[in-house]
């Protein structure tokens, strides 16, 4: 099997002021702000109504809702509408061969369960297993694995997934990402670390840089392999991860040579010619720094 034999198919997400994927790249392309600098709590790119879930369509008892972290919620949510958007039926993939692996390093919400004394641990296990409920609840029989590496989680469970599928582990995959913040108290440390931005907006690659606007977001992609797909949003040709290792200034600091390797080595691994890339995506931390 050939790497480009495995294909995103379904697309799904909550992004800051849109709800699905269509508001999100109107107001890319439009320009439009997607910080809320007006917020009653703290500046953040916010995503609109984490406390709504339909709980009916989903099978979930009240006690259930309320122990489950909003985070879990919301990714339980936009996977079946990744799935949806592939032109498969969610309900089709009970029993399959279907991993699933989320990236996140936020638990805003098990810190403030872990304070109620009436909440048993069953109810707190829920949203400590948010990956492990939604496979059961979709009945998938492949892995599951839940991801921390900081801003490159979720693409460290694409980098890991992609693996998978080519070592035949699994059929089919979901990889997601998920950042919701109930507390601003990382929203505070970033702040006296000079990582935020003082007036709540990103000034990314501009000389008036002072850090980025956090963000929240709730996104999940369905992974297949070409002769089952129905539709294909982009081919995985080449994923390649790797860590800039002990650096004086410190691990927040980036290394241009390790970075630069980084790209070298997947342009070779894919064969491509790199004259005709024609588009780049970068990770940009809005300071100094990293830009």
């Amino acid at each position: 099997m050939s790497a480009s034999d495995i294909v995103i198919s379904g697309i799904a997400g909550r992004y800051p002021l849109c709800e699905n994927t269509e508001e999100f790249w109107q107001r890319l392309i439009t320009g439009k702000d997607l910080s809320s600098v007006n917020d009653d709590r703290w500046p953040i790119g916010r995503v609109k109504n984490i406390e709504k879930f339909d709980a009916e369509f989903f099978k979930m008892t009240q006690v259930e809702c309320d122990s489950f972290d909003p985070q879990y919620r919301l990714m339980y949510e936009v996977t079946y509408e990744a799935i949806y958007d592939s032109g498969i039926i969610p309900e089709s993939l009970k029993g399959s061969n279907t991993a699933l692996l989320i990236g996140s390093c936020y638990d805003d919400a098990l810190k403030a369960l872990a304070q109620d004394v009436i909440m048993d641990e069953k109810e707190r296990s829920w949203c400590r297993e948010g990956s492990a409920v939604i496979s059961r609840a979709f009945g998938f029989t492949g892995a599951v694995t839940e991801m921390d590496t900081a801003c490159a989680a979720s693409f460290s469970c694409l980098n890991e997934g992609f693996r998978m599928m080519q070592a035949g582990y699994c059929e089919n995959l979901i990889v997601g990402g998920v950042a919701i913040q109930l507390s601003p108290g990382s929203s505070m440390s970033f702040k006296l670390m000079r990582m935020n931005s003082q007036d709540g907006r990103s000034k990314c690659l501009d000389e008036a840089v002072d850090g980025y606007c956090r963000s929240e977001a709730v996104i999940a992609l369905f992974v297949q392999r070409r002769a089952n797909a129905k539709r294909i949003h982009a081919s995985i040709i080449c994923i390649n991860t790797n860590t800039d290792g002990f650096k004086s200034e410190g691990i927040t600091f980036p290394r241009y040579d390790t970075q630069k390797a980084l790209l070298q080595q997947a342009i070779k691994q894919s064969k491509i010619d790199p004259q005709s890339i024609e588009y780049i995506e970068a990770h940009v931390t809005g300071t100094a720094a990293g830009d």
